[in-house]
């Protein structure tokens, strides 16, 4: 819990929406290009592209 907290004050969240957590938010500033796919209570698909998540979609199971 420590490490998030230390973490998520280190990163600008700003450029992501309000509502994504920093566990997303991790993934997508660790990657150039790519694409995220997290299944969990929702499946969520992040687009990230020269190092900006520029998609996101969700399904909610």
């Amino acid at each position: 819990f420590l490490a998030v907290r230390t973490v998520s004050k280190k990163i600008d969240k700003t450029a992501y929406y309000e509502t994504m957590g920093i566990d997303r938010i991790i993934i997508c500033e660790s990657i150039q290009d790519g694409v995220i796919i997290d299944a969990g209570s929702a499946v969520t698909v992040d687009i990230v592209n020269n190092g900006v998540s520029i998609r996101y979609y969700c399904t909610c199971l």
